[in-house]
């Protein structure tokens, strides 16, 4: 195989129906009259875990008696998923490392039970592997959703070395890969606390000033405290005019089509400066639907959003439109 290069000699290369039984489930999330109440093993449990195990939120749900036979996670199993969005989505892993007696695979994931089960965590590390990924990228199909037919996922080829090789390899790999997880969770923290000292950076000299010796006066402003004597507390509007945005009717082509004005909405003030426009109006949108074009230098923060987008400020560095979840603030001169 072209992609996988060179294996070791004594390893067998070996279709995945040939050492596993893939197991493309059918359970839906509704639960049905004259079937059993189970647990299901959905999408986000496999997304979002290298293991399922027995304390995962698993919601209520019924199957057949059929179904349960089929699709109970035993251990040594690896759950797939088989069909996403986009083809970056498709064969993420999960290891059930023991008897999950209750709990079914659920719809959009696969089963992958290999014959015998203790080489179940190889086939694990398998498709967690780029050789994997690579493959499965190729073989997925689709238009507004991908995915991996049975034949597809039966027909995938893998290395396949001896029980104990394979034994010895998710051994260490168990061992390495929680060095680096564990490395990783430390640079998050200190992203997290430098992140921290950033914002306090920030906020103690646009209250405080840069003279630690200043004179101090009570500023009125309960989060702010005390500020230089020599500043002026003054409101938002004193200093600066504030102006909101609106959205053109887009069922109006004329005022979408071909349109060279830029335009922007909530989401463009998560980067510090707004560099250039995603999206564009027309000439007679500007004139018609209570715009203007705002000079470069003012200032965009967000009215809604989720995550940090409320409240987050972005300097234009062009001239641009807003929506109506977008506040400009122009600062006085004077």
């Amino acid at each position: 195989m072209e992609w996988l290069g060179e294996v070791p000699a004594h390893w067998q290369v070996r279709r995945l129906k040939h050492v596993c039984e893939a197991l493309p489930s059918n359970v839906d999330k509704k639960s049905h009259d004259g079937e059993q109440s189970v647990l299901l093993c959905n999408y986000t449990e496999v997304y979002y875990n290298d293991r399922i195990t027995a304390d995962l939120p698993f919601m209520s749900a019924s199957a057949s008696t059929d179904q349960i036979e089929k699709f109970t996670l035993r251990v040594g199993d690896t759950v797939i998923t088989k069909d996403s969005e986009t083809a970056d989505d498709i064969a993420v892993s999960a290891y059930v490392p023991t008897d999950l007696p209750g709990v079914v695979c659920g719809y959009h994931l696969s089963i992958i039970r290999p014959q015998v089960p203790s080489c179940g965590p190889f086939v694990k590390r398998l498709f967690d592997s780029a050789y994997s990924k690579a493959t499965v990228a190729v073989k997925a199909n689709g238009l507004t959703r991908v995915g991996l037919s049975q034949y597809d996922i039966d027909n995938i080829q893998w290395p396949w070395p001896p029980p104990e090789e394979q034994t010895a390899i998710t051994r260490f790999l168990d061992r390495e890969t929680s060095k680096i997880d564990d490395l990783i969770s430390e640079q998050q923290r200190l992203v997290e606390l430098l992140k921290e000292k950033r914002q306090a950076v920030i906020s103690h000299e646009v209250t405080k000033g840069l003279n630690p010796d200043a004179p101090m006066k009570p500023s009125g402003v309960e989060w702010v405290g005390n500020a230089p004597a020599h500043w002026q507390i003054v409101r938002l509007g004193q200093c600066a005019s504030i102006e909101n945005g609106t959205t053109p009717d887009r069922t109006k082509q004329q005022y979408w089509r071909e349109g060279n004005v830029p335009w922007l909405s909530s989401g463009e003030v998560n980067q510090y400066q707004v560099v250039e426009a995603r999206e564009f109006i027309t000439e007679q949108a500007l004139q018609e639907c209570s715009l203007r074009s705002l000079p470069a230098g003012t200032i965009l923060v967000g009215l809604i959003g989720q995550g940090k987008t409320r409240g987050t400020a972005a300097i234009l560095q062009i001239e641009a439109c807003i929506n109506q979840n977008l506040a400009a603030i122009l600062p006085s001169h004077s």
